[in-house]
Parts: C-alpha cells; sequence; structure tokens
C-alpha cells in the first residue's frame, strides 16, 4: 500500500506496489517473494504499481495500470489525490532517471491515463524527496518535492519547490515557487553538519481558495522574503509557508520548542486554517 484518497462520492481509491521494497528496508534471508499477481476483486492483475478503486461500501469497481513514463523514464505513483470530477492524480518519482525527478500523472475516474508531466527544478538541485500532490476547488493540481540543494559552502539543504498545474496539464508557475535562497543561507551557517531529512523537504496542503500551506524545517533565524524572519525556539523547528494561487508566497509562522521538531504532515480545513503534525 502507497497512497488512498478519498473522492466526491466517498469511493475509495488507492494505489498499491507488488515489489519487494528496497533501500534501507532489510530482510534476512529469505527475502519475501515478489508474488506473481494479485487479485483485489476484478481478477487477478500483475501490475508493478496498482490503482484500485472500491464504492462506499468497500466493493471492487476497477483496477488499472498505476505506471506511467515521464521525459526521464518510468514511474509509479508516490502520492494520490482526487478532483471534483472523479479524476484521480499521482505525483511519483522517475525511476529511469538518475536523479529521480517527479513526474504528475492525471487518470479518469476509471484509472484510464489522461495525461503525464514531468518536472524539472532549476540548476543547482537534485535528488528530490517524497513528491506530494493535492487540489484546489478548480480541479488544479499543486506538487511539491524537497529537493537536495547544494549552497556555496557544499552542505546539501532540502527546500521545497512548488509547482502547479491545470486540469489539462499546462505548467502555471516558470520557474516554480521556492523558499526564498536567503533562507537557506541562514539555515547553512547555524547547521553546518545538518543533511536534509525526507520528512521536512515539504508537505502540501491547499485550501480551497487556491492558496497553498507547504511545511519545511530551519534553524537559527531564517529570512523568508515576503513572509518575514523566523527564528527557532532552539534545534530545528518547522515552518509553514503560504503561497497564494499565483505561487507567491505571502506568510509563515514557526512551530516547535527547545529540541529538534521536524513536520511530518500538514493539512488545511474549509476556513484555511492550516494544522501541522510533526
Amino acid at each position: 500500500m502507497i497512497d488512498v484518497a478519498i473522492d466526491s462520492h466517498d469511493n475509495t481509491v488507492f494505489a498499491a506496489a507488488m515489489q519487494v521494497p528496497g533501500g534501507s528496508i532489510k530482510f534476512p534471508p529469505p527475502k519475501p517473494p515478489i508474488p506473481p499477481s494479485v487479485d483485489f476483486g476484478g481478477g487477478a492483475v500483475a501490475f508493478t504499481w496498482s490503482l484500485v478503486e472500491l464504492d462506499a461500501n468497500g466493493q471492487f469497481v476497477f483496477d488499472a495500470d498505476a505506471s506511467f513514463a515521464g521525459a526521464n523514464g518510468p514511474s509509479g505513483p508516490v502520492s494520490l489525490t482526487t478532483d471534483s470530477t472523479g479524476r484521480i492524480w499521482s505525483a511519483g518519482s522517475e525511476s529511469g532517471s538518475q536523479s529521480g525527478s517527479p513526474a504528475i500523472a492525471a487518470f479518469d475516474a476509471s484509472g484510464h491515463p489522461l495525461w503525464v508531466q514531468s518536472v524539472s527544478a532549476p540548476d543547482g538541485y537534485g535528488n528530490p524527496w517524497q513528491p506530494m500532490v493535492r487540489v484546489d476547488a478548480n480541479d488544479e493540481a499543486f506538487t511539491t518535492a524537497g529537493w537536495s540543494q547544494l549552497p556555496a559552502s557544499g552542505n546539501w539543504l532540502d527546500e521545497p519547490l512548488l509547482y502547479k498545474f491545470s486540469a489539462s496539464g499546462a505548467p502555471s508557475w516558470t520557474p516554480p515557487a521556492a523558499i526564498p535562497q536567503d533562507a537557506w543561507g541562514q539555515l547553512d551557517q547555524s547547521s553546518a553538519s545538518w543533511w536534509g531529512a525526507p520528512w521536512s523537504g515539504g508537505r502540501l496542503a491547499v485550501e480551497p481558495s487556491g492558496s497553498a500551506l507547504v511545511s519545511t524545517a530551519f534553524a537559527g533565524t531564517a529570512d523568508f522574503g515576503s513572509a518575514g524572519k523566523l527564528t527557532s525556539a532552539g534545534g530545528f523547528d518547522s515552518a509553514v509557508l503560504r503561497f497564494d494561487a499565483q505561487g507567491h508566497l505571502i506568510g509563515g509562522a514557526r512551530w516547535g520548542g527547545a529540541d529538534d521538531e521536524f513536520p511530518v504532515d500538514v493539512a488545511v480545513d474549509a476556513a484555511g486554517d492550516g494544522v501541522i503534525a510533526g
């Protein structure tokens, strides 16, 4: 199981990967076998990544191939959401690319692919963490990931970059919206040995009016430009930054105490108020 979303008809949509986990997950020999197929309710399928929908009563509706190919290689879902039409949005990392560049894909309400857009970053960025996708009331999609940035001092830092796409997949901002560079200069000076953590790299929520909340982490005093300066209470603190519907940074707030606090997720209610957990 990778991610789950609920559509406007209370149907449940989830993505699943049929492969042995890799990376830092270690198994004692022998490793768990990869099953040849799995039956979600509509018959056996053998997709590497599956997209599955269940109705409000938990009954099978469809399964589909959730993989998609961007400009840099094949990809599977990391994050899912749905819009008012039942369309399913997916964000993932392109495994065919050396840097694992994110891509965003749209599927119709029956799981058929509509379009794919690769997401590129400005020079000096690479190795994005955990792309996310969310939609606003106009069914336009926002996606973010924590991109590793190499400042002049040579220490990697995670900087969230925020992108927006129309319902047809057209990009809204070039270049992407980003936290001002001055904020990361301050962060780098106060934490010379810190390497960016994936959970601090840009969690995302979108309110109905179209503004986006992105969470990140910082230390010391950081100048977030139009959002003002924030000072941590000790160690790393979480920050939540608000971007308007045109990608302008319009506000920010800090959360944390004397210890390190990293954001794990952020949400927003119908009034536009944000909630952070970490």
